[in-house]
């Protein structure tokens, strides 16, 4: 998430997420360096797709490739282990942030 300078606003649409050997998921600021690869692509603008749709078979592969990099514990069927995913300092300090900011106003409500 990320702040408008002007109001401190967060805006999902400055989130990016990225992963590091498919050990853990960072999700970070759009405009923030974080290591891993982005998990997320522009797929449309105004209501149309960016690029041509992708064929099933591609789909597949693309998804077992990307299943076979995750941990044998989070791919097992029984019992599977959680996938971590966590947030970049920036955002945790962005989060932090906000909750100070909710609180002073909550209590200076009541």
């Amino acid at each position: 998430m990320t702040t408008n300078e002007d109001d401190g606003v967060l805006k999902n649409r400055d989130l990016k997420m990225a992963s590091d050997r498919m050990q853990e998921d960072i999700i970070g600021l759009r405009s923030e360096r974080v290591d891993g690869e982005p998990l997320q692509q522009h797929a449309m603008h105004d209501g149309r797709r960016l690029s041509p749709r992708e064929a099933l078979t591609t789909a597949r592969e693309r998804f077992a490739a990307d299943f076979q990099r995750l941990p044998p514990e989070v791919r097992a069927i029984r019992d599977p282990a959680a996938y971590p995913v966590r947030t970049s300092r920036q955002v945790q300090k962005l989060q932090d942030q906000l909750v100070q900011r909710v609180k002073t106003t909550e209590l200076r409500e009541n």
